[in-house]
C-alpha cells in the first residue's frame, strides 16, 4: 500500500475489516484521480522510452505483464505474446509504455475490428515506495473525457510481489463503491512460491469468497501440482451454502522456475 494508508491496513486478510479498508481505499483513490487523467498522462508522456506490443490476453488485467498468478491455476486467464517485430499493420491488443528506468508506466488496451484498431482502456501506473498504483480509465476515441472505473495496487518487499489488489467500482450519479476487491496474496518460501491466496470481497453483501492454492514440485524444483481449497462465496453475512469447500488436486499450468 502507499505509504499513507499503510498504517491503517493492518488488519488480517482473513478479517472482513481489512477488506472493508480497502474497499474506502480505492472508492478515495477514484475520487482523487478521477479528473487527473490529462494531467498524469501529459507526464507520461514525457517519461516514455520505449514501447512494448501484445497479442491476446484480453481476459486478463494487463495481459502479457499482468501481475496475477491465478494464470498457474486457471485456464481461463491467458496473458498472450509479446510481438517480437512489430509494424503497422500488426494486430496487437496492447501496447506498454517504459521509462528509462524500464519500469512499465502505462498500458493502452485496443480492440481489433476488421481493419480497425480502436483504443477502449488505458492504465496509468504510480509508483510509489513499495507499491504500484494502477488508474484504468475509459479512453474511447471521442469527445467523451476520460472515466476512471477500477484501481489495481501491487505491494513489494525486497523486490518480491506480496499483494496484489484489484477494485473494480460503480460510478452512479450520487454514489462511488465498489462491486468486487481481488485481492491475491503470494507467499514464499526460501523466496520460492510456496502458496497462493485469492480473495473475492463483495461489500455491498459483506461477504467473502476465499480461494487456498498450495503449490508442489517436482525434482527439477519447476512447479508440478497444486491442491485447492475453497470457502465462501457470493452470499450474505452468516450464510453458508453446504458444498462450499473443495479440494482437490491439479497440474500447474505451465513451467515456472526461480521464485516463482
Amino acid at each position: 500500500m502507499s505509504t499513507d494508508s499503510s498504517e491503517s491496513l493492518d488488519s488480517s486478510p482473513d478479517d472482513l475489516v481489512y477488506f472493508e479498508l480497502l474497499d474506502q481505499r480505492y472508492v478515495a483513490l477514484i475520487k482523487q484521480y478521477s479528473n487527473q487523467y490529462s494531467e498524469l498522462y501529459k507526464d507520461i508522456e514525457a517519461k516514455t522510452f520505449r514501447r512494448e506490443y501484445a497479442k491476446g490476453g484480453e481476459q486478463i488485467h494487463r495481459g502479457y505483464y499482468s501481475p496475477t498468478m491465478l494464470d498457474l491455476v486457471d485456464p481461463n486467464y491467458k496473458r498472450g505474446q509479446l510481438l517480437k517485430r512489430p509494424n503497422k499493420n500488426s494486430r496487437y491488443n496492447y501496447e506498454y509504455l517504459f521509462d528509462t528506468q524500464d519500469n512499465l508506466i502505462c498500458v493502452h488496451a485496443f480492440i481489433n475490428d476488421g481493419q480497425i484498431r480502436l483504443l477502449t482502456d488505458t492504465e496509468l501506473l504510480i509508483y510509489e515506495t513499495d507499491s504500484v498504483i494502477g488508474l484504468f480509465y475509459n479512453t474511447p476515441q471521442s469527445f467523451f473525457r476520460p472515466l476512471l472505473y477500477s484501481v489495481s495496487e501491487c505491494r513489494y518487499a525486497d523486490n518480491q510481489l506480496i499483494e496484489y489488489v484489484k477494485a473494480d467500482l460503480f460510478l452512479g450519479q450520487e454514489t462511488i463503491q465498489c462491486i468486487t476487491v481481488d485481492v491475491e496474496e503470494p507467499e514464499y518460501i526460501d523466496n520460492q512460491l510456496q502458496e497462493l491466496r485469492y480473495y473475492r470481497y463483495y461489500p455491498a453483501l459483506n461477504s467473502l469468497e476465499t480461494h487456498r492454492y498450495v503449490f508442489q514440485r517436482d525434482a527439477e524444483d519447476n512447479l508440478s501440482t497444486f491442491t485447492h481449497e475453497k470457502s465462501g462465496g457470493p452470499y450474505p453475512a452468516g450464510f453458508q451454502p453446504d458444498e462450499s469447500d473443495v479440494t482437490r488436486v491439479s497440474k500447474v499450468l505451465g513451467v515456472c522456475k526461480g521464485n516463482i
